[in-house]
């Protein structure tokens, strides 16, 4: 008698599987001197557009290449409390970020199969890269003082274009089939510059703080290479019964649900002597067959042996494999791993 177990295996990705290329949208938000001590949004559009790489390091951990392009602006006039209406400058650059991304999935990255809430999968990522600016400033002159106006022209010779930044957020993802899936994210940025808005010496003191942005973006990405089923992978697996663990498989047997020895056949043999329990006249005391299990000793005159008719011709092992069934088989043990 077989057995067939069915195992389902869990496949990860691999080779190109592990790769996912991507796009977003999204809206910047800048925060430097133009804003002061209370941060507020800023009426320029402001939008970003997102190119990345992605590549899934376990179900937990990915690592992600982002490429930004975008703009950030302020307007003095912007700020709900009129801070800044007497001077009523404006700033606007191009933006460009560079960064490396360690993402971190607690839940394990999303799937398409199964509940809906695995379809959904919330990460958080921090990472290094460098971000490009080339601020320029412009205002009405008649309400900027000689002095502000000197302190611009500083900040124009000793602005740099190149910064560090540090990018930190959170964000949730879904899968839609199984190789894509959508994202939605808030990321904010830390910079070394003080210079993302061409202030600095005309900050009137509030150059303290370095500047920094925000993106809010919402993207979707593709997942390379071929696919295997994630159902899994189908194992059959082979296993013989062996009911009453005597290493002897039921097939061969001949007492499978008593615990015997091979050399009757799997039946048991209290002294030993080769000779079935059930065909042993004398089962404990060592004996030969001949004798049906007692010793000759015993059996001077045969004649005199009474012996029961069903035991004179006990079936002690298959005549057509006496030696394969009285070598102890291999008991079969089968590990089933699911990945």
């Amino acid at each position: 008698m077989l057995t067939l177990i069915k195992a389902m295996a869990q496949t990860e990705p691999s080779g190109l599987q592990r790769y996912e290329v991507g796009g977003a949208l999204g809206r910047n938000q800048y925060f430097g001197d133009m804003h002061c001590s209370s941060p507020y949004v800023s009426s320029g559009l402001n939008m970003s557009i997102n190119a990345m790489v992605r590549r899934q390091l376990n179900p937990f951990i990915s690592l992600r290449g982002n490429l930004v392009f975008g703009a950030l602006s302020g307007k003095d006039v912007d700020n709900p409390a009129g801070r800044w209406d007497y001077r009523q400058m404006n700033f606007s650059t191009p933006l460009i970020e560079l960064s490396a991304l360690l993402e971190m999935y607690p839940l394990k990255k999303p799937v398409p199969t199964g509940s809906i809430l695995r379809r959904f999968a919330p990460y958080a990522f921090i990472g290094l890269g460098q971000v490009y600016t080339n601020p320029a400033l412009s205002g009405a002159a008649d309400r900027t003082s000689p002095e502000t106006l000197e302190k611009i022209a500083l900040d124009a010779e000793l602005k740099k274009r190149l910064a560090p930044v540090v990018p930190v957020g959170v964000g949730i993802a879904y899968a839609i089939k199984q190789k894509l899936a959508a994202h939605v994210e808030v990321g904010y940025r830390f910079t070394t510059s003080d210079y993302l808005d061409g202030f600095r010496e005309a900050g009137y003191g509030y150059s303290q703080y370095k500047d920094s942005y925000l993106i809010a973006s919402v993207g979707i990405t593709y997942r390379l290479g071929k696919t295997k089923p994630n159902t899994g992978a189908m194992k059959t697996i082979e296993i013989t019964p062996d009911a009453d663990g005597d290493g002897i498989v039921d097939p061969d047997d001949n007492c499978p649900d008593e615990f015997g020895d091979p050399a009757t056949c799997g039946c048991p043999d209290d002294d030993g002597d080769g000779v079935p329990n059930a065909c042993d006249c004398c089962p404990n005391e060592p004996g030969e067959r001949a004798y049906h299990g007692c010793s000759k000793a015993h059996n001077i005159e045969y004649n005199h042996i009474r012996v029961p008719v069903q035991m004179r011709y006990c079936p002690l092992c298959p005549p057509d494999q006496p030696n394969a069934s009285r070598t102890r088989k291999e008991k079969k043990t089968t590990l089933i791993i699911s990945r």
